[in-house]
């Protein structure tokens, strides 16, 4: 699993597709699908609870940047 969060932290659980190559203060995010075809982009507030940001997203893909702390995460459909 991976997670990014403030100031461009990334957070990620061993080799795991897919994945974050890179993640921009502009919110362009670049990853890896892996053997993934279709990806939801999740975010959250508190790494507890998620929402759907976008589905079937592709490399490169531009995320909302607003005010307070989120996390993402990439999920296969």
């Amino acid at each position: 699993m991976v997670y990014v969060g403030n100031n461009g932290m990334v957070l990620q659980s061993g080799d795991t597709r897919p994945r974050f190559l890179a993640v921009g203060r502009d919110g362009r995010l670049e990853f890896d699908p892996g053997i993934v075809e279709n990806l939801r982009l999740e975010r959250s507030l508190d790494l507890r609870t998620w929402e759907t940001e976008a589905v079937n997203v592709s490399s490169p893909h531009m995320a909302p940047v607003g005010p307070g702390n989120k996390f993402w995460r990439l999920a296969g459909e």
